[in-house]
This record gives C-alpha cells, structure tokens and sequence, in this order.
C-alpha cells in the first residue's frame, strides 16, 4: 500500500496500489471498489483563510470580521497560536520518517494496515508494512486490541526507487494558508467542498512530518471551514487525549484529531452515515514523525 495520499470521492470510489517484496520478487495489487455511489451532496463553500492577504476577488469578504473566541474557529485558531515544540522538531536528517495504523474499507469489509516509511524529497525511500485483510465489519471502530493483533502480523518490506513515494504537497510545506489551500487543491479540488480539504490536511500532516509553524498552518486553514465543529475532550483509538475538528456534510463525516499541546495529527476518520453500505471508511492512527539520517531507525519511539 502507498497510504501517502487519502483517496476519497464523492461516489466513494477507492483505489490504492500496494507493492510488496519478498527477497526479488515484487507483487502489485490494484483494486477499486464503489459503495454507495448515490447523488453525491453539493460541495458546501469554503471562507476566505482568516488573515490572510486580501486578492481582487476576494477583497471584500477578507473585511470581513475575525471569528468570535468562542466560536469553533475562533478556538482552532487560539489553538493555532498556542502550539508548542514537538519531540520530532529536532530531529535532523535527509528521510522523514511516518508510522500508522489504518483500517481502510475493502469491499464490506476493513483491512487493517501497519506501515512504516521513511521517504526523501525526490520520492525515494522504503517501507515496512503489515497487512491484514478482512478484519473488521464497518460498523467497527478500532481498538486497542485491533492494534495488538495487527502488530503480530508478518512485515513485507518495499524499497521505493525515485519518484515512487510521492509527497502530498511539494516539500517545504507552505506556511502560508493561501498557498497550503492551493497546494492540496492539486490532488483535492476545490470544487470538491470542504471534505476534500479536510482529507487533503490529513494528508499533509500524517506524512510530511510539518515543524510547528506548518502545523499552526494546517489548523488555520480549518478555521476557514464554515460549519467546522471542535471537541477539545476527545480521544483517538489509542487512548491519547486530543482535539478534534471536523465536518459532517451530506450523510459524511470527516474529522482530525490533534495532541493538544504540539498540534500533531493523532488520528484521522472518514464515516458515511447513508449510501448502499454505511460504515467506517478509514481510521488511521499517526504514531511516529520526524527526520533520520537513515532509512533503518525512527527518530524516537512510537507511543505503545
């Protein structure tokens, strides 16, 4: 599985390829699969970035007042404002490092995923994943004891030749919003409404490994989400305590969850609630970023 981008249409269409090696040999799997493929609901429209420079056509609605300090926005963005060091901000090296769990749909039924990558700037890199199919109905949420099992799974190993492990945005991440928006509507148009915008930030701050100012970035742009919500007494599948912003529009829900002191991603869910099979889409916990010198060690120990 390449897990890089988060693949997620309104007809729900899935794709993803998944490339394995045993000693030589290299196996790839392509599969698709349509659940659901309904009307899709109108993409909802997104607010101008808060603070940022107004251009001609959006002058006039970038007058428009800063969000209230209660409102969900005006919480993201204190959020924003407040983010301190992470342990991963230190480290050094030409590989960034991701570690995740995910459990993604497969027909009617969720495969779960365990994958280590350590990736360079021009998309070389190598992977360790565990793989286990058809472990869940949709209507499950991932546990403590998923996790445990999914570990005990054996590990294929990839090594990815240049351009193979592609970034979801080009490298630095901006830390302009106007630009990060712009970024992520490459693979996430705009057209597609916030949900795709909420995908694509999942996308970025789960492989890319942002510092601190790229992180305030990711959650500045969420402010600009009209009918964005926030739960700052949450917790992911892991058990750790975390902010969570989300949006449900259409019988969809996507939603982000944060450590609420640092602003890494923890964990990331995409649910339909309607459509000919309703359920779980993908789960993904972030266990681990940062940067290595190599592409044999993380930079520091995933949390159990």
């Amino acid at each position: 599985m390449n897990p890089t981008r988060i693949h997620r249409t309104p007809c729900r269409l899935r794709s993803a390829t998944r490339t394995t090696t045993t000693g030589t040999a290299v196996a790839v799997a392509v599969a698709l699969t349509i659940a659901g493929c309904g009307t899709p609901a109108a993409p909802m429209p997104l607010a101008e970035p808060v603070g940022s420079p107004p251009t001609t056509a959006t002058a006039a609605s970038s007058l428009s007042p800063a969000p209230r300090l209660d409102s969900p926005q005006g919480r993201i963005l204190a959020l924003a404002a407040r983010l301190t060091p992470a342990p991963a901000d230190a480290s050094t090296g030409p590989y960034i490092y991701t570690r995740e769990q995910a459990w993604l749909r497969a027909g009617a039924r969720l495969d779960g995923f365990d994958t280590e990558r350590w990736r360079q700037v021009d998309g070389s890199g190598r992977t360790l994943e565990r793989h286990q199919p058809g472990v869940a109905a949709l209507d499950h949420e991932p546990t403590n004891a998923d996790r445990r099992r999914l570990a005990q799974v054996p590990v294929n190993e990839t090594v990815h030749s240049w351009g193979s492990l592609p970034a979801p945005v080009e490298d630095p991440v901006p830390t302009d919003v106007n630009e990060l928006a712009a970024a992520i509507a490459v693979n996430n148009p705009r057209e597609n409404g916030p949900l795709a915008l909420i995908t694509g930030l999942a996308d970025v701050a789960g492989t890319t490994a942002p510092n601190r100012s790229q992180r305030a970035t990711v959650l500045r742009l969420l402010a600009t989400i009209p009918a964005i919500s926030i739960d700052e007494r949450d917790r992911d599948a892991a058990g750790r305590p975390g902010v969570t912003v989300g949006l449900s529009h259409g019988g969809d829900s996507r939603h982000l969850t944060f450590d609420p002191e640092t602003g890494e991603l923890l964990a990331y869910r995409d649910h339909a609630a309607g459509g000919v099979r309703p359920g779980l889409f993908a789960y993904r916990l972030y266990l681990g970023q940062g940067r290595t010198a190599t592409d044999r060690q993380p930079p520091a120990p995933a949390p159990a």
